[in-house]
């Protein structure tokens, strides 16, 4: 499981000038793939979510996205048709 000093660790690499992904992939941490992918976890689906709100919520507060970008992303999340089985998004809350 991802720690929150893992988040902070990669967060700060992020900031590295060198290190910072320069495809804008951080504006895509919450797409439906990552969200597919996240609920097939084998951890508790509230740790799961809680943890990528936690990263989107360390992303912010450094300035590597905006929250108009993490904004997107969700609506883009809440409009997508989601097979049931597969994903429960009340343990995505947090997140949103």
């Amino acid at each position: 499981m991802v720690t929150d000093s893992f988040i902070q660790r990669v967060v700060s690499l992020w900031k590295t000038a060198a290190l910072r992904p320069t495809d804008n992939s951080l504006s895509r941490i919450v797409c439906p793939r990552n969200m597919l992918l996240l609920a097939q976890s084998s951890h508790p689906a509230a740790d799961v979510w809680n943890r990528l709100a936690r990263l989107v919520g360390a992303t912010l507060n450094e300035d590597l996205v905006t929250a108009d970008d993490v904004e997107s992303q969700c609506l883009t999340i809440l409009h997508q048709v989601w097979p049931q089985v597969r994903f429960r998004l009340r343990f995505l809350t947090p997140c949103l």
